[in-house]
Parts: C-alpha cells; structure tokens; sequence
C-alpha cells in the first residue's frame, strides 16, 4: 500500500456492494458516483472508479443489484463474495424501504458465512437527502439501527444522488475505513505539510 503522490492506496480495487429495496435510488448512486451524471435507470452492473484522496487515489470497484433485489432470494451469494464494503441503501422518505435493511444486512451475513469470509465494513446510506422535508426516518432510528448491527456511527451517511450531495464524502471516509493504516498515514502526511506559522530570521 503505497502513499506517495500519484501511487494508489491500495493495490487492487476494493469491492464496494450496494444493496437495498427497489426505488431507493441505488443505481443513481452507482451512475453518479461513477460517471457524474444522475441516471436512475443503468445498464452497467459493475464499473471501477478511481478518485485523489490527499495526494494518494483509491480504486475501488461498484456493483449494482441491477434489478435482482425485486426477490431478495434471487441473489446470489456469490454477489457477496470477497466484498470488502456493503452499502445498505434506503430512501430517507420511505420508512418500509430502511425497515427492510434488516433482511439485507441478514442475507449478506449469510452469505459471507457460507463463503468463510471474513467480516466486511457495512454502511447505512440514506439516499434523497433532497426530500428532506418528506423525512420518514429519523436520525436517532439510524443510530438504533446501527448499534443493534454493530455498526461504527461513522459508517451512517445521508446523501442525495440526485443533487449530488455528500457522495464523494462518503466514499472517501469509506475508502480510509477500508486502509485503517493509509488513514493515519495521510493525517500525519497532513500534519507535516502544515506552515509551522514562524517567519525565519533574515
């Protein structure tokens, strides 16, 4: 894992899995984030991404259920296998869609168990930040949601697909969760490269 300018944070792409009920907008975060257009409809279940994190860049691979979630047992364990991250996406204005992340979350855990592998970083995205005055899911349900699954808070995001809000952010804290080491690297390469403020004696 190499931290120089220009080199990659990590060797290989980091699978990245989102998963949630229809309509919560989870192909409009997979096209946004990865080609900067809003489409709620894709073609592409799967599409690599690399970004700048601090003088360092990060790649990491997306997949979309690409309609597979209508029936939850349709899909395979093997669209589990070796993630490193799970999304699980729901509408912030839709209260059923953020009740059904139980079964989501429940299934992927399945699923690793029956691969042997190990733990994966799980995040809880709340998409159509944009409709924030329809909100059908507090903040606090959230936090609940995510002790109860063990969760790290820092792992909770609202954004909106649609205007764009949040999702490099998200991304980014995602990818430095992943590299735990690459993360205190960067804050100490930040913290060198701050001015110390003292003007030099002429």
């Amino acid at each position: 894992m190499a931290l120089a300018d220009g080199l990659l944070l990590n060797n290989a792409p980091d699978k990245v899995i989102l998963v949630g009920d229809v309509g919560v907008g989870k192909t409009s975060i997979f096209t946004r984030f990865t080609t900067g257009e809003f489409k709620p409809v894709g073609k592409e279940a799967e599409k690599q991404k690399k970004w700048p994190i601090k003088g360092a860049e990060v790649s990491i691979t997306l997949f979309d259920t690409a309609g597979m979630e209508r029936h939850l047992s349709t899909i395979p364990h093997t669209y589990f296998r070796s993630a490193k991250v799970l999304l699980l996406v729901y509408s912030i204005d839709e209260k059923e869609t953020f009740d059904s992340l139980t079964s989501w979350a429940e299934n992927a855990v399945s699923a690793r168990v029956a691969s042997g592998q190990e733990a994966i970083i799980t995040a809880i995205v709340g998409n159509k930040l944009d409709l924030e005055s329809s909100r059908d899911v507090s903040q606090e349900r959230v936090k609940n949601f995510a002790h109860l699954n063990e969760i790290d808070e820092d792992m909770i995001f609202e954004v909106s697909a649609l205007e764009n809000t949040n999702l490099t952010e998200m991304f980014d804290t995602i990818a430095l969760k992943v590299h735990p080491l690459a993360a205190e690297t960067i804050a100490k390469n930040s913290q060198v490269s701050k001015p110390s403020g003292k003007k030099k004696c002429c």
